[in-house]
């Protein structure tokens, strides 16, 4: 017979509690650190991504520009975090700091590929038309479409399963309207 685990009680842990509003956090693949865009001691103003250890207050800044970072995205290595520049593009940097590398000049969310190999986009081209997806290899940078809309606002958020083999993602015909896709 098979046999059920005791349902273990349910823990709550905060991510993060710092004044001001703390943009949606992304869990690295461990689960034991967390980043997340927030614009410091400042109660407005830009954001900067920033990173801590679940369950400790230990706080370590990534990023300092008079800009907006966002969309933070931990590799499936756990080793590089992905984000979003206000009007800059989508760049990578190590999860201890140091230098950035952009790999996109333009791009609104940023997810992992499989393997840490390649970043996938949410972007249109020319600055036109409806949203789509596209994956940038990071050894060459080289850009493909993975997904364009007929119309409307395009494809928004999305993620990758854990295989890197399947793509899931919100498309907007219209403002408020959306279906969810598999590819």
């Amino acid at each position: 017979a098979l046999r059920r685990p005791a349902d273990a009680p349910v823990q709550l842990l905060p991510l993060a509690s710092y004044p001001g509003v703390e943009g949606p956090p992304a869990l690295s693949p461990d689960g034991n650190l967390v980043a997340f865009a927030w614009p410091g001691d400042a109660n407005a103003g830009p954001t900067d991504i920033y990173v801590k250890a679940v369950g400790s207050e230990a706080l370590r800044q990534l990023t300092a520009t008079p800009v907006s970072e966002s969309s933070p995205a931990w590799s499936p290595d756990g080793h590089s975090i992905a984000f979003v520049r206000d009007g800059q593009g989508v760049f990578i940097t190590s999860q201890l700091g140091g230098a950035e590398r952009q790999v996109s000049p333009s791009g609104t969310h940023v997810a992992w590929g499989g393997e840490s190999k390649s970043v996938l986009i949410r972007d249109r081209e020319r600055n036109a038309g409806p949203f789509g997806i596209y994956q940038v290899l990071l050894e060459t940078l080289e850009r493909r479409q993975l997904t364009q809309a007929p119309g409307g606002v395009g494809d928004w958020k999305f993620e990758v399963s854990p295989d890197g083999e399947t793509l899931a993602f919100i498309r907007y015909d219209r403002g408020g309207i959306a279906d969810l896709h598999v590819v």
